[in-house]
């Protein structure tokens, strides 16, 4: 993609702002974030062209693109904390919320932040994780073998992977069809029916998912990375302080704090963490550009819909002197 049609795909009068934007956007990890960047590609699938200078718009196409990807999002993930709980009692891990669900995890956060699908996953763990366990369990005072909780593990697993990709197959031509009508009501009915069954969906729907993935990979390896032992005890900044002049050492502390220096561990994470969400919002609009490609109905040729000027049945032309 050159610069031009990159700019397309952002904001026209000012791409470069836009861009470093969009990235602080996918750096700050928030829901709020998440929601305007669904809402900063909506407009794509209306042919406007995209921008963060209209709020309102933006948080309207947000919500309603965040309500459709929660909607196709949530079977999944509730099956992905039924598996955390089976996943939890065969392997006996000691830490909440291992690599492995963050990873499954993330799978979900491909169209919109791999961020949003983990905090709704640990959401639903703290919700449901115990109904689930007792659910695993069975009855009271019989407790199920290590053998048939790692089978059901097994299919659980299976079914999470099953039920992603289905989601992960619907979601775009839903989230597509409600930014073009702007109405939540047309994330389900007969034009995604016949969207998805389309061969021009088809064939692009996997480059669609190849775009996004090479946003949502390596944030889940920023995350797990992070989450690692040996960065979670650094220390990521220090604070820098000035010696209290003597006329004011009556106060319980001698320094005065003036500031906050990253250390190199800081600067490292932070450092990773900006090119991480650059390739993250990259991918996005990507992917979401591919997407406004894959539901398009391809227009017919004018050419072979105009009726020629010699045709017996059209009108003179006065300027013509034949005529």
């Amino acid at each position: 993609m050159n610069w031009e049609r990159f700019a397309d795909v952002v904001d026209e009068e000012n791409p470069t702002v836009t861009v470093l934007f969009g990235v602080l956007l996918a750096a700050m990890q928030t829901t709020l974030s998440t929601v305007l960047l669904l809402g900063y590609v909506s407009p794509l699938f209306r042919d406007e062209s995209p921008g963060f200078t209209d709020w309102r718009r933006l948080l309207g196409d947000g919500v309603r693109g965040f309500v459709v990807w929660f909607g196709w999002s949530a079977v999944p993930l509730a099956i992905l904390v039924v598996w955390y709980q089976a996943h939890l009692f065969t392997t006996w891990v000691g830490g909440r919320y291992a690599d492995t669900s963050t990873y499954l995890a993330s799978v979900l956060g491909t169209g919109a932040t791999g961020y949003e699908a983990r905090i709704v996953f640990e959401a639903f763990e703290q919700l449901f994780g115990g109904v689930a366990f007792q659910w695993i369990l069975g009855e009271p005072g019989q407790l199920p073998s290590i053998e048939a909780i790692a089978a059901l593990e097994t299919r659980l697993l299976v079914a999470f992977l099953a039920a992603s990709l289905l989601s992960l197959y619907l979601f775009p031509a839903s989230f597509a069809r409600v930014a073009a009508t702007q109405s939540i009501r047309a994330a389900l009915g007969w034009q995604v029916a016949r969207t998805v069954f389309r061969v021009r969906y088809v064939l692009l729907w996997p480059v669609l998912l190849l775009a996004w993935v090479v946003g949502v990979a390596p944030e889940a390896i920023w995350l797990v990375w992070k989450r690692s032992p040996a960065l979670a005890g650094s220390v990521t900044y220090e604070i820098a302080s000035v010696q209290v002049p003597f006329d004011f050492q009556l106060f319980v502390l001698d320094v005065l704090p003036v500031g906050v220096v990253p250390t190199p561990s800081g600067i490292l994470e932070v450092t990773a963490l900006l090119v991480v969400s650059a390739l993250r919002f990259g991918s996005l609009v990507a992917g979401y550009a591919i997407l406004r490609r894959a539901v398009r109905i391809p227009e017919k040729d004018p050419a072979r819909n105009v009726t020629s000027r010699t045709d017996s049945t059209a009108p003179p032309d006065p300027a013509d002197p034949t005529n």
